[in-house]
């Protein structure tokens, strides 16, 4: 993308596994980097023209914290752990950051997005873990309530105390 950023800011990108686009004011897409749409979309698509709630469904509802960053009232907005279906079926995990870019062109925004599905996988598979031993957890119970109930029918507290 010319003259947005310079070499040296794109390595770094890619490096931090990022991808970015740049909004207008008018929260539309004015330019993006070709990892973007494959991340956000799970296409190849251009995007430029696009408005950023059709593209990312998350900021439905978050137009009035857009507007903030776009009056430079607050500094950045964030939101961790969107998943994305990629089409060979693999799961994507990313954060996302959006930032107001201060220039002369009516570039207002800079959405970042961050893969961060080794950090996502992890997290699943740890709440998969103790969704399980939760599930594990009432299975003792219920067996140790029917185990009880059935010493109780099998040997009467009356029968367990008797002397013989």
């Amino acid at each position: 993308m010319p003259g947005a950023w310079s070499d040296s800011m794109l390595d770094a990108l890619l490096g931090l596994k990022t991808a970015y686009a740049l909004a207008d004011s008018a929260g539309r897409i004015v330019e993006h980097d070709g990892r973007f749409p494959l991340w956000v979309t799970g296409q190849e698509d251009e995007l430029s023209g696009q408005a950023l709630v059709d593209v990312l469904p998350e900021l439905v509802g978050q137009e009035e914290a857009l507007e903030s960053l776009c009056r430079g009232e607050s500094p950045f907005w964030k939101l961790d752990y969107l998943q994305r279906t990629m089409p060979n079926g693999d799961t994507r995990y990313l954060s996302l950051t959006i930032v107001r870019r201060r220039s002369e062109q009516d570039i207002a925004l800079v959405v970042l997005v961050t893969d961060i599905t080794e950090q996502g996988t992890y997290l699943q598979q740890l709440t998969q873990s103790r969704n399980e031993i939760l599930l594990l957890q009432n299975r003792i119970k219920e067996f140790e309530s029917r185990l009880d109930d059935l010493l109780h029918r099998q040997f009467p507290p009356s029968r367990r105390n008797r002397t013989g």
